[in-house]
């Protein structure tokens, strides 16, 4: 889709749902190709979230570009005016009380544009960020304007947070954008034909952080349980995969057992419950396998962003579900 031009894009998804892991992996996979280059972007590694400006932003994303295209297996040495190299590489704006973007977006385009010169084969340029999740709604929108004002000469993606495309509020941004969302992976029938290659890719990703030597497939009926108890949100299911096995370790078990994996469910489980507010549990039982449109879009924002109710694409409709690990404890075997 960004190599068909057909962006902005802003990435959207629950807490834990993979959203920096697909940022990086299209990074890689974008920059195969012999006439695009791209670079991913951190930027709460570089800015407060809490109180960026559009001059900042120019200014990480300017300097980090202008940073990349000089390593040496790239070797470009592009000319820019040392009033705008300084600018790229001098502190942060908002450091040095410098809150007028104007001068560090013609610093930026300056990078961009010199880089197209030197880099014939390289015709265009991505640039794909994460971390606007973190900022305040209001921050985030500045943000995303500012990215707007150069998609003529970028192509941008760029993880938001769900309140920046939830709602009629946001019309009129989300008619300049492609919202990519990252949903939870299916894992059980109901949500899908591709359930059991969702449920495989939780388990290759398991088997990728353990290494070769774990004896995977002896898990293999504790990884499907911990699968459809994560409710498809890969990190989640990391996590109980993980804390499973510290319970084994504490037992001075070899291999886990289902008392193990109940105990890291029932951490989970708590983990969860600390992030409801009254009359969460209610609301979400109420709608369970609507769409949630009937959820006052404050509270729903909220409740999708902590992957409290999870959206799956079932038959080219979005349904909500409450996560299974806050239902009773038979919920997990009616969920699934």
């Amino acid at each position: 889709m960004m190599r068909a031009g057909l962006g902005p894009f802003a990435v959207a998804g629950p807490v834990g749902s993979g959203k920096s892991t697909e940022i990086a992996t299209a990074t890689t996979e974008l920059n195969l190709d012999t006439e695009l280059f791209a670079v991913d972007l951190s930027l709460d590694q570089f800015l407060n979230m809490r109180e960026i400006t559009g001059a900042d932003l120019l200014w990480a994303i300017g300097g980090s570009l202008f940073e990349v295209v000089a390593r040496p297996h790239l070797q470009l040495q592009l000319e820019l005016p040392d009033e705008e190299r300084s600018r790229l590489t001098g502190k942060c704006p908002s450091h040095q009380g410098h809150l007028e973007s104007g001068p560090y977006r013609d610093a930026f385009l300056a990078v961009v544009r010199e880089f197209k010169k030197k880099a014939l084969s390289k015709s265009q340029v991505a640039i794909l960020l994460d971390g606007l999740e973190k900022c305040p709604e209001e921050k985030a929108r500045i943000a995303v304007r500012t990215f707007l004002s150069l998609r003529d000469e970028v192509e941008f993606a760029f993880v938001v947070p769900p309140s920046l495309v939830i709602g009629p509020a946001n019309v009129e941004l989300l008619s300049e954008l492609r919202v990519f969302p990252i949903r939870p992976v299916p894992v059980i029938e109901k949500q899908g034909a591709h359930w059991k290659e969702g449920r495989q890719f939780l388990a290759d990703i398991f088997r990728r952080r353990m290494g070769k030597d774990t004896n995977v497939e002896a898990l293999a009926p504790l990884m499907e349980t911990a699968a459809i108890s994560s409710g498809g949100l890969p990190r989640t299911f990391l996590q109980l995969m993980r804390d499973m096995g510290g319970y084994a370790t504490v037992a001075n078990r070899e291999l886990p057992t289902r008392e193990d994996l109940d105990n890291a469910m029932r951490d989970q489980a708590d983990s969860l419950r600390r992030l409801l507010r009254d009359g969460d549990m209610q609301v979400m039982q109420a709608a369970d396998g609507s769409d949630g449109l009937e959820i006052p879009i404050e509270r729903r924002v909220r409740l999708l962003t902590h992957g409290l109710l999870l959206e799956n694409e079932v038959e080219d409709r979005v349904i909500v579900r409450m996560h299974p690990l806050l239902g009773p404890p038979d919920w997990i075997s009616l969920y699934a």
